[in-house]
């Protein structure tokens, strides 16, 4: 059960990173100095903070140029000097991109008491590179007023199910932000080096800093030297490490790259890797299964899900009423009037994308979403629009100094790094698009398609 919490909890730091970070905000990242060891800050109320300098490029020992990845720790509860401490356990959320700073920070407390027994453990995660307060960013826009005006944008053109006409327009769509995040790159240089082998690498580095830190090694046996350019070592630092959903890929790349140094290894809601790696991420089918779980859950729930009347006989009842609405709004598109004082419009995609955010977290979100769904089948769609995230008037500038607003331009730099190049032509995208609507007929139209298939 802990288990399942805890997998539940990983795309809560995903999907609301900038929400978390507004709720962390009181402490200074620009205090931190950027170390080429583990030089930690204290900081967030009894956890540890550092940001290590790393190599740019791993495999071109002449290039001199560096990353400061940001790292958060949670101290165990006894000292480290003590018998009874176990080492540290390094987290990832997933996404890819997202924070593992955030993840900790909200959920490393469960964690570390979970996994406390006899032994009692470090906790451990950073903000992989381009990821949150790790520099450089890999954020494409670096202007939030862009940033929002390309979210109305996306939202705009239409959904997939639109036709020849909406798909020509999402291809050309992604076609531009990829010149985006080109034009950025050309300034800032990071999307080249955020492939997750390159993260791999810097994991091994940061467990070969925890151990250097903590016993007191001699600095140059460990000191910048590149991973595969170093002499072979006897008695290699070790990971301890929990990744979840992208962090298995990330935990499997390890454990491939680095064979000799995994201790122990959980990666718990598994992706298929062979599949991320091809890149032509096709696996969607699970969607369909947990969406009908979603019925059935109400059903059983009985009264205490808002879906649920006292009349059903099953699942498919209120799953009939659900789909009589969104056959409505699809002929006759409701207008809301925003609390800044605009107005929008509810798309029948719309309601199916807040749907499809919900499936990754069943035990959090499901209340939730069956109380946001028969408020708008009863035509209050206020918390419908608002989980849509679309930029308001108190949008620009950032209400939280230094929020990270650009996860979908990390998450589609290292996934589109991490994959074979697609190079598709339209023709072999309208393909891609029906390969997906076989594997998930509810929900194809408004899955995110990745920029670097086209």
């Amino acid at each position: 059960m802990m288990s399942s919490i805890v997998s539940c909890l990983l795309l809560a730091t995903c999907t609301f990173a900038s929400t978390v970070l507004a709720n962390t905000a009181d402490f200074n990242w620009d205090l931190v100095t950027p170390s080429t060891s583990l030089n930690y800050t204290d900081c967030y109320q009894g956890h540890r903070c550092a940001k290590l300098l790393l190599p740019l490029d791993w495999l071109d020992p002449g290039n001199d140029a560096q990353v400061a990845v940001a790292i958060v720790a949670l101290p165990a509860a006894i000292p480290e000097t003590d018998p009874s401490f176990g080492g540290t356990i390094i987290l990832n959320p997933g996404g890819p991109g997202g924070s593992g700073i955030d993840f900790l920070l909200f959920s490393g407390p469960l964690i570390q008491g979970m996994v406390d027994g006899n032994k009692k453990y470090e906790i451990l995660s950073f903000d992989p590179r381009g990821v949150g307060r790790t520099t450089p960013s890999a954020d494409c826009y670096h202007n939030e007023y862009a940033r929002g005006n390309g979210a109305i944008l996306d939202r705009a053109i239409g959904f997939l199910d639109g036709g020849e006409a909406v798909q020509r327009r999402r291809m050309s769509h992604a076609q531009g932000f990829a010149k985006l995040c080109a034009q950025a790159d050309s300034k800032y240089d990071i999307r080249k080096f955020i492939s997750t082998t390159s993260v791999a690498r810097d994991m091994a580095k940061i467990v070969d800093e925890i151990r250097d830190l903590r016993h007191q090694q001699d600095p140059e046996e460990s000191g910048d030297a590149r991973l595969e350019l170093r002499a072979e070592n006897a008695n290699p630092a070790r990971i301890n490490y929990w990744g979840w959903s992208y962090g298995t890929d990330l935990g499997n790349y390890f454990a491939s790259m680095f064979p000799g140094r995994v201790d122990r290894m959980i990666l718990e809601a598994v992706q298929d890797v062979r599949d991320y790696a091809s890149g032509e991420w096709l696996k969607f089918g699970d969607s369909e299964r947990t969406f009908d779980y979603f019925w059935e859950t109400c059903y059983n729930a009985g009264d205490r899900c808002t879906l649920y009347q006292k009349t059903d006989s099953g699942p498919e009842d209120a799953r009939t009423r659900f789909d009589k609405f969104l056959l409505e709004i699809d002929q006759n598109t409701p207008a809301f009037a925003t609390p800044d004082g605009a107005f929008d419009l509810i798309s029948k995609g719309d309601v199916m994308q807040v749907i499809f955010t919900a499936l990754f977290q069943p035990t959090l979100m499901f209340a939730p979403l069956a109380i946001t769904l028969s408020e708008a089948m009863a035509g209050n769609f206020s918390d419908m629009h608002a989980q849509l995230g679309q930029p308001d008037a108190e949008s620009c500038p950032l209400p939280t100094p230094n929020a990270y607003t650009w996860i979908k331009d990390a998450q589609t730099g290292i996934a589109c790094g991490d994959g074979e190049p697609q190079n598709m032509t339209f023709a072999s995208y309208r393909d891609y698009i029906a390969g997906i609507a076989v594997d998930s007929p509810t929900f194809w139209p408004f899955l995110p398609i990745y920029e670097c298939h086209v």
